[in-house]
């Protein structure tokens, strides 16, 4: 019977409806659910001295194997108990040394007993052709562990990342090994990814985040915790590759188009269009970064098709894929649009005050760096005022919502917001292309300080007992935001003279409600609500001034804008640069603003004390590793004040000890200044490594600075970059008559704690009878040596007080 014309157009439209705007469940795609519930196949064997070589570590294996079952024709796993060996030889000294740290061995050897083994590549191939089939029955036990583990223990979804190989046609690279060590730890990972290590974020232990490197050893229990050891696959080594320049990851963000609702609770709704371009000739599955509470509830490409996507329980393996509906090619683009929703990411402070906790996964995004473009739209409570990254396009009221648009005038590492019921404070800096400066307080206090206020009310003291009252100083932060906005001002001065203008048009000072820490977006700082309260008050709040913190913290944020934005970092191993030239533009706003030179000094004797005390863990810092290593120094056998404590301030006076060797008494800064505009402008809103910084001092370093002779300042990064060098000096000396009047200056320079090679430029001042010290001159010194020289210093009118080295803190030393 034939179906009327009419009626086939609506069954037709009917059909392409449901299919246009059907939404999948969350982890529902078969692959992905065979893979994270399949069992054990068929396949069992029995080795001896099997030998499994992957990046630079053996898998020596005898006992009996068992293989999962094949997934979409693709073995992906095992098990194995018996007797296991791993040992691992990094390729590179300095990674040998870090392993050494952990392992305190001279050979990193553990021995196991049991192991589960998930892989894409060549694996079942060398088990199947070394080994004997085995008909014992299949240890059920050592799977669903292993299981527990990545849900409850590492909190991975590895099996999205299976499921990016096992839809490939062609074999996939990754290597993923559970070790129960006996020796190290009962909780280790030996890890091989040619797309980078995945980001792990474990319960007890500091997260394993290497990429672009492929090849890991981590631990995550949470005595031991920590990465062991990473480095790129070793033939890229041998081929000149390993660097953090390589993009291995499977595809990039070019645009984000986020529409973001903001409650006064502070849930958060959204909806982001992601532009993706793919790095790979078959991707089929994404993995974005997302706020593990916001939970997506739809994906649909550009048309409307709805897509499938995994996000496990928010306490759990919580990471986000998405399966794409074909396999994109080598730079092809693709729009996902994602719907979510959440609370926590946001928090309410009570008073109007809002707290952004989830500051670069509020939306579905890859990890800082990636430099992306933003059209921003957002709605908040009406009557209260939205701050963002970019530049503000538009306001209003649009039923009921403040609403504002935001648009980016450049590439971004990310995008960020802060929302309350603000008071504006705002200026221009004419000299510098009209560049806005802005301040946000808020006007209502949030909750905490309700809270201190009323303890400190008559009858009630500080601790909640009643008695005597505490008098407090003034809380209301509005009187302090001239303050951030004067210090905004002459930081992006002074940063604009020194290293050249940024890309962005306009910079939001704001406050934010945590009290300990503050931190720069492009465009955009959070202070700590501390900030804006007097001295009086943080001293009766029990707040340290130590190490002067409220002192440079505005000028430190400010610094981000160029460090960490305008140039970024290529990988961890080079963030050393974001928060150490951030630390450094800070000594050069307290020295140039300040004008105390007692002040300037007074910050690196801090900077020094953070770096050669120990902590309770009986370390020093500076002892633990080279800057280079990042966040990578977090771990539980050295401490996790290490990085905080390293990488600020050693950063910092890497950066300082260059600006020292080319500073001279006729131009000052220029040349110093030379070479940092030069850096951000070949780099400009783009990422450097460490080597390209080494890059622009050799370009710019005087003769002085050539030690060996060869133009390169490899003596200088092997001793304080790559290396963990700390010399000592004694230096004695004498003022003589000398001959015609004259005074003579008779001293002897000693160093010593350093290896034979170990090479320095040590500055010698003079302090005079006016209080006043000039730099002298510098002398070089090579390993454990003394030097004696007599500097004639002509006739003086009145003999100096004394001669003296490292007045400023020019060389890290003991």
């Amino acid at each position: 019977m034939s179906i009327p014309f009419v009626r086939r157009c609506v069954l037709f439209f009917c059909l392409v409806s449901s299919t246009l705007f059907a939404q999948f469940a969350p982890n529902a795609h078969p692959i992905y659910q065979a893979l994270r519930t399949g069992g054990f196949g068929q396949e069992a064997y029995s080795v001896q001295n099997l030998l499994l070589k992957r990046g630079g570590a053996t898998l020596k294996l005898d006992g009996k194997i068992w293989l999962l079952g094949p997934v979409n024709n693709k073995h992906i796993g095992l098990a194995f108990t018996g007797t296991g060996i791993l040992s691992v030889t990094p390729p590179t000294p300095s990674e040998q040394r870090q392993l050494r740290l952990f392992s305190r061995d001279v050979e990193f050897v553990e021995h196991f007993d049991e192991m589960m083994l998930f892989f894409t590549d060549n694996t079942y191939d060398e088990v199947k052709a070394a080994g004997q089939p085995d008909s014992s029955p299949a240890p059920a036990g050592v799977l669903s562990d292993a299981r527990k583990r990545l849900r409850d223990s590492l909190r991975y979804n590895l099996y999205g990342r299976l499921q990016q190989d096992v839809m490939a046609q062609q074999p996939g690279g990754l290597f993923f090994a559970m070790i129960k060590g006996k020796h190290y730890s009962g909780k280790m990972l030996f890890v091989v990814d040619p797309h980078g290590v995945p980001s792990i974020d474990p319960l007890e232990a500091p997260p394993l985040d290497v990429a672009p490197e492929e090849v890991a050893v981590t631990v995550y229990d949470e005595m031991h915790g920590g990465v062991w050891t990473a480095y790129y696959l070793p033939q890229e080594y041998m081929d000149h590759t390993a660097k953090g320049t390589q993009k291995n990851d499977t595809f990039f963000i070019e645009h984000q188009d986020i529409d973001a609702t903001m409650e006064k609770s502070g849930k958060l709704d959204g909806v982001v269009k992601t532009t993706i371009i793919s790095n790979n000739d078959e991707l089929n599955v994404v993995r974005f970064e997302l706020f593990t509470t916001l939970r997506v509830s739809k994906v649909v490409d550009s048309s409307g098709n709805a897509m499938h996507f995994m996000q496990e329980d928010k306490e759990h393996d919580a990471q986000f894929y998405v399966v794409l509906p074909h396999a994109l090619k080598m730079n092809e683009k693709f729009d996902i649009v994602t719907t979510y929703s959440g609370k926590d990411a946001i928090r309410n402070e009570g008073g109007d005050n809002y707290y952004p906790l989830a500051r670069d996964n509020w939306y579905p995004n890859k990890p800082f760096g990636e430099y992306e473009t933003y059209d921003m739209k957002f709605h908040i409570p009406k009557g209260m005022t939205m701050v963002a990254t970019g530049i503000p396009v538009s306001s209003g009221e649009e039923n009921g919502w403040a609403v504002s648009v935001w648009k980016s005038a450049v590439p971004q590492a990310v995008a960020g917001f802060n929302f309350g019921r603000f008071k504006k404070d705002q200026a221009q800096l004419k000299t510098r292309n009209n560049f806005q400066i802005e301040s946000y307080t808020n006007i209502n206090p949030p909750d905490i300080v309700q809270a201190i206020q009323h303890a400190a009310e008559p009858g009630m003291s500080l601790d909640g007992s009643h008695g005597s009252a505490a008098t407090l100083g003034t809380m209301d932060t509005r009187s302090f935001g001239p303050k951030a906005l004067a210090e905004a001002e002459m930081a992006t001065d002074l940063y604009w003279q020194y290293f050249g203008p940024i890309p962005y048009q306009r910079l939001a000072m704001t406050q934010q409600t945590a009290s300990n820490y503050g931190q720069a977006w492009p465009g955009l700082v959070y202070l700590p609500i501390t900030y804006f309260f007097d001295t009086t008050v943080r001293h009766q709040l029990g707040m340290s001034e130590a190490k002067g913190y409220f002192r440079i913290v505005a000028s430190h944020e400010v610094a981000h804008q160029w460090w960490g934005h305008a140039v970024g970092f290529k990988s961890y191993r080079d963030q050393w640069m974001s928060e150490g030239f951030a630390e450094c533009s800070a000594s050069i706003y307290t020295q140039m603003v300040n004008k105390k030179p007692d002040e300037f000094r007074k910050f690196w004797s801090d900077e020094h004390e953070l770096l050669v005390q120990k902590n309770k863990e009986g370390v020093r810092p500076i002892d633990v590793g080279p800057v280079t290593l990042g966040y990578r120094l977090l771990n539980g056998r050295t401490g996790y004040d290490v990085p905080r404590r390293l990488i600020y301030p050693k950063g910092a006076y890497i950066l300082h000890m260059v600006r020292m060797m080319m500073w001279n008494s006729k131009s000052g800064d220029e040349l110093f200044q030379k070479m940092m505009t030069d850096f951000v402008q070949t780099h400009y809103n783009n990422v450097a490594s460490t080597e390209d910084f080494k890059t622009a001092v050799e370009k710019y370093m005087t003769q002085g600075m050539d030690v060996d002779g060869n133009h390169t300042m490899d003596w200088f990064f092997n001793e304080y970059v790559y290396g963990t060098a700390l010399p000592a000096y004694s230096f004695e000396s004498s003022f003589v008559d000398g001959p015609n009047g004259t005074t003579l200056l008779k001293f002897k320079l000693t160093q010593s704690k350093v290896d034979d090679a170990f090479d320095m430029i040590v500055p010698v001042y003079i302090e005079l009878p006016n209080g006043h010290v000039p730099r002298l001159g510098s002398i070089g010194v090579r390993g454990n040596n003394s030097v004696e020289q007599t500097v004639n210093l002509g006739p003086l009118k009145e003999r100096p007080k004394r001669a003296l080295i490292n007045w400023n803190y020019d060389v890290l030393s003991e």
